[in-house]
């Protein structure tokens, strides 16, 4: 995740990423209460919330990996303390939110049952080692969607993975434009295998490490298109308008073939967000809303929205609205204090007291 503040700049990139997170939340919300999740280009909109996230964390973390001046020992380090600075201190204060109060308020089993099941604590380690473990001991097993705590930590070794990857192309070569060559060959190569996967194998599998990397295949090429945006200056050949056209042209029309609507989805997504939030004018700019909350909402959204499901015991179309309203209230009061007491400490002392944006 990058972190910036959007009020500080020129275009809309931080309420987009804001509105991806809501997309998230409100898809899951609907598939958490057991109703039908709203769908365009014929995926659910908590993954294009998703795609939406990782087109813009492509853009950003390149651009902040290729303005790192230095040996490769300084960038690797320089680069590795910004992005696990970033993902880290929330991703921990989720878990043991997560571990130790919602847990033992929302498990079926007694709080010495509780407290004695080493499943909590092998819930901390293995997903910050990140091996994404869903589940608490006997937590949420009644809601309509049993189980699962916190099913948003799925995408985080895949986004790990690809920081990774864009770090090792970095290093590859001291060659700006060979760099750039090798950046495009392989989002060229994983954009294709997507459409391959899905077109020929939809239910190949391959789990390694607790995530399933076929299907992480879904979301990969989205950053790498982010990335490629910036390394290839595209911002010449993008309009919002015609974006919104494309956008509100082929969002709510799926086609048979489900990889048909992936390659919409990989042109027309990216178009509208890239012109979107790279245009000079600032078309989104809502003050009440904090930017840099984003990945808070994003890692307490789902357990959130489990606990507000166990208590109000709602799951109706009709209620859907205020279940939703009542969760997203209470995840932007908790992201606040997750930013400000987990992430903002840790980068202050990175930064030596001294706020940098545009990570």
């Amino acid at each position: 995740m990058a972190d910036f503040k959007f009020a500080d700049r020129n275009n809309n990139i931080g309420v987009l990423h804001f509105i991806a997170a809501l997309f998230v939340m409100y898809g899951h919300q609907c598939a958490l209460s057991g109703l039908p999740v709203p769908v365009l280009f014929g995926t659910g909109i908590q993954t294009i919330g998703v795609k939406i996230i990782f087109i813009l964390s492509g853009y950003l973390i390149t651009q902040s990996l290729w303005n790192i001046k230095g040996s490769k020992l300084h960038v690797t380090r320089t680069y590795l303390g910004k992005r696990l600075s970033r993902i880290y201190p929330e991703l921990i204060g989720c878990l043991f939110v997560s571990a130790f109060i919602i847990g033992p308020l929302f498990t079926n089993l007694t709080q010495y049952e509780y407290w004695n099941n080493i499943r909590y604590t092998h819930y901390i380690t293995a997903n910050i080692r990140m091996y994404p473990i869903y589940s608490l001991p006997e937590v949420f097993t009644e809601n309509p969607y049993p189980n699962a705590v916190n099913g948003s930590l799925w995408t985080l070794p895949v986004e790990l993975s690809l920081y990774a990857l864009i770090l090792v192309i970095f290093l590859s070569n001291s060659r700006a434009n060979v760099k750039k060559a090798v950046y495009g060959v392989i989002t060229f190569i994983i954009s294709v295998s997507a459409i391959i996967r899905i077109a020929l194998f939809p239910t190949a599998s391959l789990v390694f490490y607790g995530t399933d990397w076929i299907q992480a295949l879904n979301i990969m090429p989205y950053f790498l298109i982010g990335g490629i945006s910036k390394l290839f200056s595209v911002k010449r050949f993008l309009n919002v308008q015609y974006g919104a056209v494309l956008l509100l042209t082929f969002a709510w029309n799926s086609f048979d073939a489900q990889w048909m609507n992936e390659i919409v989805c990989l042109f027309v997504l990216s178009y509208f967000v890239l012109s979107l939030s790279l245009a000079n004018e600032q078309y989104l700019h809502f003050r009440w809303i904090k930017s840099e909350y984003a990945y808070g909402m994003y890692l307490y959204g789902f357990v959130i929205q489990q606990c507000v499901i166990s208590k109000l015991r709602i799951n109706t179309l009709h209620n859907k609205w205020t279940v939703f309203l009542i969760s997203t209230v209470i995840t932007y009061i908790i992201a606040t204090l997750s930013n400000k007491f987990f992430y903002i400490p840790i980068k202050k002392r990175r930064n030596g007291k001294k706020l940098i944006q545009n990570e």
